[in-house]
């Protein structure tokens, strides 16, 4: 289902070529140093999970060691990890899938799930640590060109939670030359740093970092964005050897705030997400709906593999069905209902018998592939 590809799923032609052509791994050596100019003196004693995420992930030794980063200091990681390349996604799972909270998905990062439901109610924002590294090339959203850089960042940016860090790695000549980038980086974030790459690996790639905090609330930062411009421009930007100083504070409002992230797969609702999910769960839900329609939404985890949120046809279920109708994704069609029958009871009161007809309310429920196949249907 998912091809060799980093980027947007609206790719079609050499797939394969040009998620090679811009795949940059970062070295570990750069990935400690951007660690570093993080300060976790707020944290220490805190027994939370720390939540990090890697959605363009390569072969996940980047993610890896920021979570061996951060248990060397006795915390808690939690890591989120995402590659579209099946390949490289393979390597890691062949390396990382047997660690605790190191949880892994192969899908593009414009149609991952990757937030906390309770109820009906989405949270995105509970990733206290992203990191950033986009593929450096256009890509097609929403019928127009753009670059990956800008899109990779606004939509990470989504999913930070408030006063959490972002580190971003993009070309220089992008950061000054995407219109506006610098300006939406400082509308989002507080507390920007941007670093050179060390010297020798500058002037190879002229890779930057920029490092910042999530604001609580967005607002435009116009003066900032122009002098940070200026500087790098005029060549003012540090190296990120230059010292190992923290530029930055990992509040521990930021980590508390981040719920357990209990959704977290391919958002695309088709024949092959439908089996996937909806086999593991369809069995207990069909015995247990019958006995209550206040049912809390299940996940399944297993170690490696993506959490599975229970799908659109079990919460139709659980409401009875005819909560929701509607086309889910562009391919599955949930049609909930009720049928009336009336069941007759017949009892005896002394010597007479009463017979009584009750109308009783069933909910029913329909799943539909995009062919027409029926692949539910019937009272519950």
């Amino acid at each position: 289902m998912i091809e060799n590809m980093r980027m947007s799923g609206d790719w079609q032609v050499g797939k394969g070529a040009i998620a090679d052509l811009c795949y940059c791994p970062t070295e570990l050596k750069i990935v400690n140093l951007e660690m570093s100019k993080i300060d976790f003196s707020e944290l220490e004693g805190n027994e939370n999970l720390i939540t990090m995420a890697d959605f363009s992930g390569g072969d996940g030794l980047q993610i890896h060691r920021m979570y061996e980063y951060v248990k060397a200091k006795g915390l808690n990681p939690a890591a989120y990890y995402n590659e579209m390349h099946t390949t490289r996604f393979n390597t890691a799972m062949e390396r990382y899938s047997h660690l605790d909270n190191f949880n892994m998905v192969n899908t593009d990062f414009f149609f991952l799930k990757c937030r906390h439901k309770n109820g009906n109610a989405y949270k995105k924002e509970n990733i206290a640590i992203i990191r950033n590294n986009p593929p450096y090339t256009f890509i097609e959203q929403h019928g127009q060109t753009v670059r990956a850089e800008e899109a990779f960042f606004l939509e990470n940016s989504l999913l930070n939670a408030s006063e959490g860090v972002h580190i971003f790695e993009l070309p220089i000549h992008q950061l000054t030359g995407i219109e506006n980038l610098l300006k939406k980086i400082l509308y989002r974030y507080e507390a920007v740093h941007i670093f050179k790459f060390p010297k020798k690996d500058f002037l190879r790639y002229k890779q930057v970092v920029v490092i910042g905090v999530r604001k609580k609330t967005n607002s435009a930062d116009l003066e900032k964005a122009e002098i940070l411009r200026n500087r790098l421009i005029n060549d003012q930007i540090p190296y990120l050897d230059d010292d190992d100083k923290p530029v930055v504070k990992l509040s521990s409002r930021a980590v508390n705030s981040c719920k357990p992230i209990n959704v977290y797969r391919d958002g695309r609702v088709n024949d092959v997400t439908l089996s996937n999910g909806y086999n593991q769960v369809i069995s207990s839900v069909w015995d247990k709906v019958s006995k209550s329609t206040n049912k809390h939404l299940m996940t399944i985890k297993e170690r490696g593999k993506p959490i599975i949120e229970k799908l659109i046809g079990n919460q139709a279920m659980e409401l009875n069905a005819g909560a929701f109708n509607g086309i889910q994704g562009n391919s599955v069609l949930i049609k909930g209902g009720y049928e009336k029958e009336i069941v007759v009871t017949e009892e005896m009161e002394g010597t007479t018998k009463v017979t009584t007809r009750t109308e009783v309310i069933k909910p029913t429920i329909a799943v539909t592939n995009k062919v027409g196949d029926i692949l539910v249907k019937g009272q519950l």
